[in-house]
C-alpha cells in the first residue's frame, strides 16, 4: 500500500507540477499579449508622428521660398545697419574732436579767469596792506603824541607831588 500511496503522491506532485507550468505559462502568455499590445500601441503613435513629420516637410518645401525671401531681406538690412554703424562711428570720432576741442578751449579760458581772479584778489590784499600800514603810522603817530602829552602830565604830577610834600614837611615842622 506504501507503495500505492507513493505512485498516488507522484502522480498529484506531477500533476501538481504540470498544472503550475501550465499557468506560468498562460501568465507568461498574458504578458507577451499585453507586451504585444504596447508595442503596437507605440507603432500607431510613430505612424502618426511621421505622418505628422511628413505633412510638416511637405509645407516646408512650401514655404522655401517665403524662407529664402526672408534670408534675403535679412541679409540686406544687415548691410543697412553695417552701413548705418560705419557712419555712426565717423559722426563719434567727429564729435569727440570737437569735444576736445571744446575742452582744450575751456581750459585755456578757465586758466585766464583764474589769473584774473588772482591778480585781483592780490591787488585788493596789497591795497588793504597799504592802508593797514597808514593806519599803523597814524596810530604810532598818535601814541607819540599821546606819550608826550603822558609826560607833560606826569612831570606836573610829579611837580605838584614834590611841592605837597615840601609843603607838608614845612607843617610838620611848623608843629614841632
Amino acid at each position: 500500500m506504501d507503495m500505492f500511496t507513493d505512485k498516488l503522491a507522484q502522480k498529484l506532485a506531477a500533476q501538481e507540477i504540470i498544472s503550475a507550468n501550465s499557468a506560468a505559462d498562460a501568465e507568461q502568455i498574458n504578458r507577451l499579449k499585453n507586451q504585444i499590445a504596447e508595442y503596437d500601441e507605440c507603432l500607431h503613435r510613430l505612424r502618426g508622428l511621421i505622418e505628422e513629420g511628413t505633412e510638416q516637410l511637405r509645407s516646408s518645401k512650401a514655404n522655401g521660398a517665403d524662407v529664402d525671401r526672408l534670408v534675403e531681406e535679412g541679409i540686406a538690412k544687415i548691410r543697412a545697419m553695417q552701413q548705418d554703424t560705419a557712419a555712426l562711428e565717423e559722426f563719434v570720432d567727429r564729435l569727440e574732436q570737437r569735444i576736445d576741442k571744446i575742452n582744450s578751449g575751456i581750459d585755456d579760458n578757465m586758466h585766464r579767469e583764474c589769473v584774473k581772479v588772482y591778480r585781483n584778489v592780490q591787488a585788493v590784499v596789497a591795497e588793504g596792506n597799504e592802508k593797514d600800514l597808514k593806519l599803523m603810522e597814524q596810530l604810532t603817530g598818535d601814541v607819540k603824541n599821546g606819550n608826550k602829552k603822558t609826560n607833560l602830565i606826569l612831570g606836573v604830577s610829579v611837580g605838584a607831588l614834590i611841592i605837597s610834600l615840601g609843603s607838608l614837611v614845612l607843617q610838620l615842622i611848623a608843629m614841632f
